[in-house]
């Protein structure tokens, strides 16, 4: 282990030490799990080198889970925390709390100090998992309003393909799309964030000063986080304009997007809202499957949705483009999102959406042009994905806020589930898109 790292261990311990509010440990559950601590591989990608460890807040009793986590490193000398948040290792949200750990061992799987170290009993210490860091895909695959022709874009003269979906989402038949008359400002209680792979702020699409880079330590872009952000508020394809755009990568490898970092921008955004008292809708083009059967995780996402939504944030994410049951995916499982399946020009079902009851709405998602380079600022590319029905239907609620900041997450998809049009080839569920009119 480097000196550097053994240095900030150490640090972290001594803050863990100094947090510590010492009680006997409680231990209410009779059964016995008695193992070594050996991480589940419940996906089929994971981050191999940091593990999520997740506490029971019902077996703790009012225990400080600092002291149980100092005892677990002092066993497992090859962990230490990672990804803190306010130099906290553990976040509570429902009944469990979750903590991050990196696995400093230098053998080849990462695995030999946990596989070799002591047996311990998972109820002596209250812990409810032990999982890898799963990593998620990208899903790529009249009211003072202004209005813009879908079929008019021009970029230095050239000129660029049609916003069609905008032109279908408003029911339009001469190439209009209506939108609230936004004005550019962080005085707006509304803020659109794009949890995804990083944002070419410079692209022709966004306006000056749109994009709010919120970590400065990653200075990366993709074309997705791109695409992403023009269809949700792009000067020419976004559904809302000019709407302020936080840009929190989460997909920080070529490998995927880790819960560790979703989970710490998601506590990034609960520490905002409540700082600036503003509306926050958080778009997640992402996810992977297992929520059926990663239930630790289901849960303490659910619950940390819960937060969001309780401190004034809309979380919406894409359905998945498996051609399967949403509800076995994260985070189309979750009843505190809203959930958006992905249609063609034709409103029929694109081939690729997942679908079934934990998809709320379907939006255009096949052939979406959009922003789409971090190397061309005049690049629109068509893109196919539930990665781009999500935010087009997070630019329509940004609208929804825009003019009425009181709405609720229940209202918000009563008004989505209000004007809608069938789609087709549905196999069951709320087979409907939803038309937007300002």
């Amino acid at each position: 282990m480097s000196l550097n790292k053994i240095i900030i261990s150490s640090l972290i311990l001594i803050l863990l030490i100094i947090n510590l509010q010492a009680k006997p440990k409680t231990k209410v559950i009779p059964n016995q799990k008695i193992k070594i601590l050996k991480p589940q591989a419940v996906s089929h990608k994971y981050d191999k080198q940091v593990v999520s460890l997740d506490l029971s807040v019902y077996c703790l009793d009012g225990e400080n889970p600092d002291s149980v986590l100092l005892e677990i490193l002092a066993m497992y000398p090859c962990l230490s925390p990672t990804r803190l948040h306010n130099n906290e290792a553990f976040h509570q949200h429902g009944d469990i709390y979750r903590g991050y750990l990196l696995i400093t061992d230098d053998t080849d799987d990462n695995t030999n100090c946990l596989e070799s170290g002591p047996i311990i009993d998972y109820e002596d210490y209250c812990i409810e998992d032990i999982s890898y860091d799963i990593l998620l895909d990208l899903h790529d695959t009249n009211h003072n309003c202004n209005i813009e022709n879908t079929n008019n874009i021009y970029y230095n003269n050239n000129k660029k393909p049609i916003a069609w979906y905008l032109n279908q989402i408003s029911a339009s038949l001469n190439n209009e799309y209506y939108y609230p008359n936004i004005t550019l400002s962080n005085n707006n209680m509304i803020d659109l964030w794009i949890l995804d792979s990083g944002i070419n702020s410079n692209h022709i699409e966004f306006n000056l000063n749109q994009i709010i880079d919120e970590d400065l330590n990653f200075n990366f872009s993709s074309s997705h986080g791109t695409g992403t952000a023009a269809v949700a508020s792009g000067i020419n394809y976004g559904s809302s304009k000019n709407i302020i755009i936080h840009d929190y990568p989460v997909c920080r490898s070529i490998n995927g997007c880790a819960f560790s970092y979703i989970d710490l921008g998601l506590q990034y955004i609960i520490e905002y809202m409540k700082k600036t008292n503003k509306r926050s809708i958080i778009n997640l083009s992402l996810g992977t499957s297992g929520a059926n059967v990663y239930t630790s995780s289901s849960t303490y996402f659910d619950n940390l949705f819960e937060s969001i939504i309780n401190a004034g944030g809309i979380i919406v994410v894409s359905a998945g483009n498996n051609g399967d049951d949403a509800c076995n995916y994260f985070f189309s499982y979750s009843a505190n999102v809203i959930s958006v399946g992905a249609h063609d020009s034709t409103k029929s079902k694109s081939s690729f959406s997942n679908y079934g009851d934990c998809v709320d709405i379907y939006a255009p998602g096949s052939s979406i042009p959009t922003a789409y380079s971090v190397l061309d600022n005049n690049y629109i590319s068509y893109v196919s994905g539930t990665s781009f029905s999500s935010p087009l239907i997070s630019g329509i609620i940004a609208n929804y806020l825009y003019l009425n900041p009181t709405l609720t997450k229940t209202e918000i998809v009563k008004l989505l589930q209000t004007n809608v049009y069938p789609i087709s080839n549905c196999p069951y569920g709320f087979c409907y898109g939803s038309y937007y009119s300002c």
